[in-house]
């Protein structure tokens, strides 16, 4: 289940036993309702609630009525959670709610109360076992700096292009090159113009292949 509002194109094909169901979190009152039926539709055992702001309290409030166990799962870092996209009292509330919950490292963990330590716990991001090895190349009169994620504000791309920016004079042999796309893009172009590095830093976009880029 997604919020029709925010749904993006899937980067990779879906499994044909996934089913995609679109709800309106515009409105807390009529997501609650619309996520409720979704879930007794399919007679859902257990939500996983990939969410790090206000709309984890939809899920709680969808699936509580029905007896179905809610796992929290936050990705993001606590000082963003709770400084811009929530606040501490209401992350913490919800959290208490959830049956589980999951985090992607032990600093996660570290921020919350201890109560709340003992349901929670620490499944990292997986990454797929290497298909190939990078061969650096000494000679080669350019290096390349890699950056892979999705161009949004969370993800601090800004300070990454104005912290190479800084010191690219001292190490004009290498270049930044950031991959994949996102609402952000058109701003971070325009800083990179800003400073300077067009032949320096490159947004590369999307691509459903990095092992040669890595490589």
């Amino acid at each position: 289940v997604c919020n029709k509002n925010e749904r993006k194109s899937e980067a990779y094909a879906l499994d044909t036993a996934i089913r995609v169901h679109e709800v309106d979190n515009s409105d807390r009152n009529t997501a609650v309702r619309e996520l409720r039926a979704q879930l007794q539709a399919n007679r859902a055992d257990v939500v996983v609630a990939i969410y790090s702001d206000a709309h984890l309290l939809i899920a709680i409030l969808a699936a509580a009525p029905l007896g179905i166990p809610v796992v929290a799962s936050e990705h993001a870092h606590p000082s963003f959670i709770e400084g811009h996209a929530w606040n501490r009292p209401d992350r913490l509330a919800a959290l208490l709610a959830a049956a589980h919950i999951h985090v992607i490292d032990a600093q996660t963990t570290s921020s919350l109360p201890h109560p709340l330590r003992e349901k929670s716990f620490v499944i990292a991001n997986p990454v797929p076992p290497a298909q190939q090895f990078a061969q650096p190349n000494a000679a080669s009169p350019t290096k390349r700096l890699i950056s892979l994620g999705r161009l949004d504000p969370v993800k601090q791309f800004d300070l990454l292009i104005e912290a190479f920016a800084t010191v690219h004079g001292d190490h004009r042999d290498w270049t930044l090159e950031i991959w994949w796309e996102g609402q952000e893009k058109n701003r971070l172009f325009r800083l990179i113009q800003k400073l300077g590095m067009e032949t320096n830093i490159f947004l590369r976009g999307f691509t459903d292949n990095i092992t040669p880029v890595l490589a």
